[in-house]
């Protein structure tokens, strides 16, 4: 892994680069060194770190550029397993120790979850977690069948408030029921067991994930971040 070098400066020292929810994403440039990349979030720093002039007023080696993200909305995955922090987000609040909550989305990507309140349809809470889609080239006449079976699995019974238990009847636990429902157990082997499911789909996705938050954070704490290209 590339080390990183910072070092804090003023806040009138950085440009606006965007806003809204998109404030949040990871930028990347390129001002006077092919082989160091800076690092930003919705705000460049005005003097470049490494030869000190305007970047303003001189041209960059390659201009600010998103970076792909990890976390995404659910809305934007149909057909996918959904992971975000039990409370908080990650950007901001994860930590190893942190319990995280799990969902399915439907063809629209409209989550389906169950915790100690019972299903939830639709919460607003998920535009930053880690989505892993289950199926690639699914046809749509297989994402109908797949939202029918999920809105009767949500309706049973097993899904109620009074059937949570944190340790033995969870989120994870109406996930991988709805798999033996839907017979998605052959065409997802991992999905036999909760513990081959982590180790085997998720688990790539979350490894990413890590590494992007501590990135994230640093950023944060010092406005930018100068990563050596090895």
């Amino acid at each position: 892994m590339s080390r990183f070098s910072h070092s804090h400066l003023p806040r009138e020292t950085f440009l606006d680069f965007e806003s809204g929810e998109d404030k949040e994403a990871i930028r990347c440039f390129q001002h006077c060194d092919k082989k160091t990349n800076i690092l930003c979030l919705s705000q460049i720093p005005r003097i470049c770190p490494l030869c000190r002039q305007d970047v303003t007023k001189t041209e960059s080696l390659i201009p600010p550029f998103r970076l792909p993200s990890p976390l995404t909305k659910a809305k934007q995955n149909p057909f996918s397993v959904v992971v975000k922090p039990t409370i908080g987000n990650f950007l901001k609040d994860y930590q190893n120790s942190s319990n995280l909550h799990i969902g399915l989305t439907n063809s629209k990507g409209i989550v389906y979850d169950f915790d100690e309140h019972g299903i939830h349809v639709g919460s607003s809470s998920w535009n930053l977690c880690v989505t892993a889609t289950l199926i690639q080239n699914i046809t749509q006449q297989t994402l109908n069948v797949w939202d029918n079976l999920l809105n009767q699995f949500s309706q049973q019974v097993d899904w109620s408030p009074q059937r949570y238990d944190e340790e033995q009847h969870n989120c994870f636990t109406f996930v991988m029921e709805f798999f033996k429902f839907s017979q998605l157990l052959e065409a997802i082997p991992a999905a036999t067991s909760k513990k081959e499911f982590i180790k085997e789909f998720l688990l790539p996705y979350t490894q990413k994930t890590k590494m992007y938050i501590a990135m994230y954070r640093q950023i944060a704490v010092k406005g930018y971040l100068c990563q050596p290209i090895h």
